[in-house]
């Protein structure tokens, strides 16, 4: 049966009005995608531009935004999840077995991803039979509306899936209702394997164009127990955790104008070396009589097919002709100005130089700790944004299995890797300075080590301090003294 959408406030109603809002954000997606994707939008200025300058173009444009983002991204990791049921250091093991079930080592990263790159992303809670599902969902995809108190009241995804090609169209509500609307496609879209992963295909949404899936009723023989379906959960709020930046703007896009300028500058270094290839020459008379335009028989001379440009070329010149040669133009200015540029942009992203240019010759000790530190203090606040996204979602999967002491999100914590990363010299010295904390607290904080790392190193500390209590007990009366061997050619 066709949706509908006339009513207001049913599930038809909140799936058009969401659906509009989500195509009304695509525009921005699209154009932020591709300055990820290093492939920004092309300055041509005319259609009329030859496609040899349009080649020009494409080859002039630097990724310098995905580089943005993978600074942060690189140094997120979650180490441990406290819930109130295990809250110390090393965490709850229930809550971690879920958090590497959900492969969210990958997938929290893959969400920084979406937040810096379009400013937000989602987490999304299923079930599949007894089992918990979360996992990261694509901006371009999910859009969520939350109340006053930051509670979201209705999500909305819009997908296609290949296997079937038919597009899905998912409502949650509170009440624990899963909508799930569906469109077979005439055509198959193929989806590209290179170049990355592809963008989610162009979806447009019509209410009625898409019928609504039935609720899943396990006593209902008829249906398939693979099988897509409508659902309503126990669990009464909505399961989708958005994640946002608070300032609406992902981490390159107020940069995109000096992002365009460093790629304008270095389209204009290739197009200079480009055009001077080959110099210009030119015949020059210096006994003050011209060139003859004719030969003898009256016919036109061609002086670009007597003088041709071969390197295997000799040419045999008139008394009184010499060769003319063009020079190039210096092209240090313009590399300068480039660099110049990306210089700006490291330190308005608080991006380390580094990371653009290797050597980073050009900065200070002082400016290189300036910028660690505002990436440490980025990298941070994604923490924090992740953090309590993630720890709701990991609420929200434990209160849909039933475990309402692990499913209590306001005590669940979730512990990162620190973003200041040291050297091991750097450690060795603050361990042995750092006598006042604990074993547990250096090999935690100075070290940085994961949970699972120190529960092992624990477990090797004790079995060496058995070892050592052994060794150091007496020999029994009667036994027989140990036997050295020294030497290669001892007995």
């Amino acid at each position: 049966m066709p949706i509908d959408a006339s009513q207001h406030g049913s599930p038809g109603w909140w799936m058009d009005l969401l659906a509009k809002q989500l195509a009304a954000k695509q525009p921005r997606f699209r154009m932020l995608d591709s300055y990820w994707r290093g492939q920004p939008p092309l300055r041509t200025g005319s259609k009329n531009e030859q496609k040899a300058f349009y080649e020009l173009q494409q080859i002039a444009r630097s990724n310098l935004a995905a580089l943005i983002v993978q600074s942060r991204r690189d140094r997120l990791s979650v180490r441990a999840i406290r819930t109130a049921v295990d809250f110390d250091e090393t965490g709850d093991e229930t809550a971690w077995d879920l958090f590497l079930d959900n492969n969210l080592e990958v997938a929290i990263p893959q969400l920084a991803g979406y937040i810096g790159t379009f400013s937000e992303g989602y987490l999304a809670n299923a079930m599949d039979g007894d089992r918990q599902i979360i996992t990261a969902e694509d901006p371009r995809e999910m859009i969520t509306i939350e109340d006053a108190t930051g509670r979201t009241v209705a999500a909305f995804k819009l997908t296609h899936d290949f296997l079937v090609n038919r597009d899905y169209a998912y409502l949650w509500l509170p009440g624990g209702y899963k909508y799930v609307g569906y469109r077979d496609r005439k055509a198959s879209t193929p989806r590209t394997l290179f170049g990355g992963p592809p963008p989610p295909p162009k979806i447009t949404f019509a209410p009625q164009s898409f019928d609504m899936l039935p609720f899943r009723n396990p006593d209902d023989e008829t249906q398939d127990p693979e099988g897509v379906y409508s659902e309503q959960y126990d669990f009464q709020d909505v399961p989708v955790e958005p994640a946002r930046e608070p300032d609406g703007f992902g981490l390159f896009e107020k940069h995109i104008g000096l992002l365009d300028r460093i790629n304008h500058t270095i389209l204009q270094r290739v197009v200079i070396a480009t055009m001077q290839a080959f110099k210009q020459r030119g015949l020059e008379q210096t006994d003050g009589q011209e060139m003859p335009s004719h030969d003898e028989d009256g016919q036109e001379i061609d002086y670009n097919d007597i003088f041709s440009a071969d390197p295997g070329a000799l040419w045999k010149l008139p008394p009184g002709v010499k060769i003319w040669e063009s020079g190039q133009v210096d092209l240090q200015g313009i590399l300068q100005s480039a660099k110049d540029d990306v210089l700006h942009l490291a330190a308005f992203s608080s991006t380390p130089l580094s990371m653009f240019t290797p050597d980073a010759a050009a900065q200070t000790a002082e400016g290189a700790q300036l910028q660690r530190e505002g990436l440490v203090f980025s990298v941070e606040n994604f923490q924090r944004i992740l953090g309590r996204a993630l720890a709701r979602s990991v609420g929200t999967a434990f209160s849909m299995s039933g475990d309402s002491d692990r499913g209590n999100a306001a005590k669940i914590r979730v512990e990162w890797t620190p973003a200041e990363r040291y050297s091991l010299a750097e450690r060795a010295s603050a361990d042995s300075q750092a006598q006042s904390l604990t074993w547990e607290q250096r090999q935690r904080v100075i070290w940085q080590q994961t949970p699972d790392e120190i529960r092992l190193a624990a477990a090797q500390r004790a079995q060496d301090a058995m070892q050592a209590l052994l060794a150091a007990q007496p020999a029994p009366k009667g036994a027989p003294a140990p036997v050295t061997v020294s030497g290669a050619g001892g007995r």
